[in-house]
């Protein structure tokens, strides 16, 4: 099993590591493709759809995750409007959306453009 010891730790030097696995917030985080790539104004943005549930329903929201590449900054949340009772229609909807609504959602949302 990978990924299972902390070396110099108490309990590396107990032999009991084989049993722990490592935490899931502790294993490193590996930057994927983007979705897409949009720019805005000057700015290009890297954007991936997130499914999120909806509270006190069934139904998944669909949100876009925005960053700058290159820069460590929080991304920028920015709601849809698309909602499904199942996460891979969401996904499938999320794909049908053209780079031009993207930007559109991203630039509302950032309050660039109209409202």
């Amino acid at each position: 099993m990978l990924g299972l010891s902390w070396p110099g730790t108490a309990l590396d030097m107990l032999g009991t590591q084989r049993h722990i696995r490592r935490p899931f917030w502790s294993r490193k985080r590996v930057q994927g493709m983007s979705w897409r790539e949009i720019t805005i104004g000057e700015v290009r943005w890297s954007v991936a759809p997130v499914a999120e549930r909806v509270a006190n329903t069934h139904a998944w929201r669909l949100m876009l995750s925005c960053r700058v590449p290159g820069q460590t900054k929080s991304p920028v949340w920015a709601a849809t409007g698309l909602q499904s009772s199942s996460r891979s229609d969401l996904y499938a909807q999320a794909d049908r959306l053209s780079d031009d609504k993207v930007a559109a959602v991203v630039a509302r949302h950032l309050g660039i453009g109209p409202r």
